[in-house]
């Protein structure tokens, strides 16, 4: 709640993970996966596969994402948080927002 700013009620109608997955595995499968903290999203990804008895391995991507921290890291920003790099780039960034943060995240990449 501190960091999204959601509360149980703003998910009390919403679609499960494994309700939704088919749509992630649509959008995944068979395709480069961009991520600011790769290790992160990953892990969190395969643990809640985990938890509703999908397999990972049927995502069929890769192992490793492509991360932006790595990527600005490399380039020699310091900090690399998200929101450290958007404003050195200047990408607007509503940070924890995860449309936002997917689209800072997509804009850093574009702009390696």
């Amino acid at each position: 709640i501190q960091v999204h700013g959601i509360y149980p009620r703003d998910t009390v109608n919403a679609k499960s993970f494994d309700q939704v997955f088919p749509e992630i595995q649509k959008r995944l499968q068979n395709r480069v996966v961009v991520a600011h903290n790769e290790s992160f999203d990953r892990n969190v990804l395969a643990k809640s596969m985990a938890l509703y008895h999908l397999d990972y391995a049927d995502l069929n991507i890769a192992s490793r994402w492509e991360c932006t921290v790595k990527i600005y890291k490399a380039k020699g920003f310091k900090p690399t948080k998200l929101s450290d790099c958007c404003r050195e780039m200047k990408i607007q960034l509503s940070h924890h927002e995860a449309l936002s943060d997917a689209r800072a995240c997509a804009k850093l990449y574009l702009m390696k």
